[in-house]
């Protein structure tokens, strides 16, 4: 059964195809869009197509007529609708389904483009009236003539909201009513004022009471100024006030007259004076016999005998010119006859006992006189004053009884101050010193004259000291050194055994070196708190050590002499050419001298080689000192030796019979020290002065340093002195 089914389908399939060909043959085949085979045809949008079919298997666009009863184009088709219309303006392009319709492109000016349409342009106002009539161009504009209640009306625009404004305080807040900002303050600021039309005003209008206020401001409130007053008031200043009867010589009528000005109007006259319409005139008048009348108008109602001055002769006794005048005389006899003018002259031919005539009248008696003090008491004898001082003022001195000498300041060895000290006696009161003196409170004391104590620690015997590098440094036998900055406090640094014994230091090239027995150098760099000790190849006592010309040069006991490098740690032995022992060694002027006992000098310009110089003297010589372009050799039984050169040298007078054991220079004063406490000062080498030490004790060096002398010896003494 199946079969025969499928062979039906088959045979009706194969018909079907058959039929399709044979007409695909007379008639164009055409697909809908279902897919289904369908007769082509004409088709026409907007008309009406023609009839039959085309000659090709598709759908053809051939129109008959058009919709729009317009002709189909060249190509048989037909518009799609009616062109657009614009009414004041330009039509868009294209057509319509429908007649009229508008749809502008662009619009005449005055006319606006809304919804595809051009329609008038108008004046807009926001918050307001717009102006009438159209704008010009293609846009509606912002315009205004008037704006609603709490608008401002600015630049034709209603956009500002009305505002309270305050000057000189704080506005209230809100929006006024109206059109325009309005000044209303509720607080105001420092200096202004509230005002009664709600304003803060730093000036205020003038007022005037009675009157009208004269116009402008001013920074006081309620100041009175008036530029005209009312009827019975006057101008007073900027003010009004009533006006006045007014009245000379009497009393004034009651009230205010009319107008603006006061009115002489009396009701009753003073005495001297009459009402006559309405004023106060004079009547009585003064007389005099023999002089001028007094000037006025006497009381009551009647001429009065009042006399100002007389004539020549007469005198003036109250109010009268009757009695002539006379010389009179007191404390003696009066001259005879009238004096000229108006009174009596007092002039005296003689005076009585203890009065003096002077001037032809007998007042003054004789006296003591003072000037710039106290007179003795008493009239002395005779007709004239005679002076004579007890006491004088402050400032002043009493010499041979006067004050005429005015106290001094006085100053010796240095300028006195200037004034005049109190009292009565001259005083002692320096400004400034003479050179070798410093001033010592009110006095000019010598350099190195007043000398102090300190305390160094020790008992053991010093033998040098030295300054440098803001310290002062100081060896003794008891191997140590004393460190000070002032020579009031000290340090005590230990060196060395026992074995070493230091006898000289000095300072120079930056380092401090101290020798001693039995050839000991120690250098220090480190301003004298570490020592280092140095080889001076030779086993003599060294006593001095000098610096000079960049190397250093130390001498000894048995004539031993060594030059040693700049940095002190390298020495040489030099000859000196003698075998007396050498005590001491300077530089000074090019030239190192070298001084010792029985009056040796040696001298060296390079430190090496070495003459001998005849000093004039066998007495040892045990210090040098080089200041102020002289060297000063101090020694033995107070022996001083002077020399510019160091070859030729002159003897001084020391004034002394002490050894003196070392020597400096400070503050232009040269200073030596010795046995039993000796100090010695000189401002040039060649006079010397003794000083008092204080001190017992043998003293072997002396330093200057930072305004301080400083001499150090036997028994650990140490003193001090500016």
């Amino acid at each position: 059964m199946n079969d025969v089914k499928k062979s039906l389908v088959g045979a009706l399939l194969l018909g079907i195809a058959l039929l399709f060909i044979a007409c695909q043959e007379t008639l164009p085949i055409c697909y809908d869009a279902n897919g289904r085979a369908v007769v082509c045809a004409y088709s026409c949008s907007n008309g009406t197509p023609r009839d039959g079919t085309p000659p090709v298997n598709s759908n053809t666009e051939y129109c008959a007529t058009c919709t729009s009863g317009q002709s189909p184009d060249s190509q048989h088709r037909c518009d799609p609708g009616f062109s657009y219309t614009c009414s004041n303006g330009s039509p868009q392009s294209g057509t319509a389904d429908t007649s009229n319709t508008q749809r502008c492109n662009s619009c005449d000016s005055g006319y606006r483009p809304v919804d595809g349409r051009c329609e008038p342009t108008r004046y807009t106002c926001s918050n307001g009236v717009a102006q009438s009539g159209r704008t010009s161009g293609n846009s509606d504009e912002e315009r205004c003539t008037a704006c609603l209640s709490g608008y401002t009306l600015i630049d034709g625009l209603c956009n500002t909201p009305t505002r309270y404004t305050c000057s000189n305080g704080t506005p209230r807040e809100g929006s006024p009513a109206g059109n325009s900002d309005t000044e209303y303050c509720l607080a105001c600021d420092s200096g202004a004022a509230p005002q009664a039309d709600n304003r803060c005003a730093s000036e205020f209008a003038y007022v005037c009471t009675n009157g009208i206020p004269q116009s402008g401001t001013t920074e006081t409130p309620n100041t009175q100024r008036c530029s005209s007053c009312n009827s019975g008031y006057k101008r007073v200043g900027d003010s009004c006030e009533s006006t006045r009867y007014t009245c000379t010589n009497g009393s004034p009528a009651s009230g205010s007259p009319a107008g603006n000005s006061d009115v002489a109007q009396c009701v009753s006259c003073d005495s001297t004076y009459q009402l006559i319409n309405g004023t106060c005139s004079v009547r009585t008048r003064y007389t005099c016999t023999n002089g001028s009348p007094a000037s006025g108008i006497p009381a009551g109602n009647s001429n009065v005998a009042q006399c100002s001055s007389c004539d020549s002769t007469y005198q003036l006794i109250n109010g009268t010119c009757t009695s002539r005048t006379r010389y009179t005389c007191t404390n003696g006899n009066p001259a005879s006859g009238s004096p000229a003018g108006n009174s009596n002259v007092e002039q005296c031919t003689s005076c009585d006992s203890t009065y003096q005539l002077i001037n032809g009248a007998c007042t003054a008696r004789t006296r003591y006189t003072c000037t710039n003090g106290n007179p003795e008491s008493g009239s002395p004898q005779g007709n004239s004053n005679v002076a004579q001082c007890t006491s004088c003022d402050s400032t002043y001195q009493l010499i041979n009884g006067t004050c005429s000498v005015r106290t001094r300041y006085t100053c010796t060895n240095g300028s006195p101050a200037s004034g005049n000290p109190a009292g009565n006696s001259n005083v002692e009161q320096c400004s400034s010193c003479n050179s070798g003196y410093w001033l010592n409170g009110a006095r000019c004391s010598a350099h190195a004259s007043l000398w102090s104590s300190q305390n160094s620690g020790t008992r053991s015997g010093f033998w040098g000291i030295t300054h440098g590098n803001g310290r002062f440094i100081a060896v003794n036998n008891g191997y140590t050194t004393h460190i000070s900055t002032n020579g009031a406090r000290w340090s005590i640094i230990y060196l060395g055994s026992p074995s070493r014994g230091f006898r000289a230091i000095d300072h120079g090239n930056g380092i401090f070196i101290t020798v001693g027995d039995n050839g000991t150098i120690l250098t220090s760099s480190n301003d004298g708190t570490t020592w280092s000790s140095q080889s001076s190849g030779i086993s003599h006592h060294l006593r001095a050590i000098a610096h000079g010309n960049g190397i250093f040069v130390a001498v000894g006991d048995g004539g031993a002499l060594l030059s040693g490098s700049t940095d002190g740690t390298t020495w040489s032995v030099r000859s000196s050419g003698t075998s007396n022992h050498l005590q001491d060694v300077v530089h000074g002027n090019g030239t190192f001298v070298a001084v010792g006992d029985g009056g040796t000098i040696l001298t060296s310009s390079d430190g090496e080689s070495w003459s001998a110089r005849s000093s004039g003297t066998t007495l040892g010589l045990r210090d040098i000192v080089y200041a102020n372009g002289t060297f000063v050799a101090v020694g033995s039984n107070g022996v001083i030796l002077t020399s510019s050169d160091g070859a030729s040298w002159s003897t001084r007078t020391s004034g002394t019979t002490s050894t003196l054991e070392g020597a400096t220079y400070g503050n232009s004063t040269f200073v030596a020290v010795g046995h039993d406490g000796v100090i010695l000062t000189s401002n040039t080498g060649a006079s010397w002065s003794t000083r008092t030490s204080g001190t017992p004790w043998d003293l072997r060096d002396i330093t200057y340093g930072n305004g301080i002398f400083i001499a150090v010896g036997a028994s650990g003494t140490f003193l001090t002195a500016q």
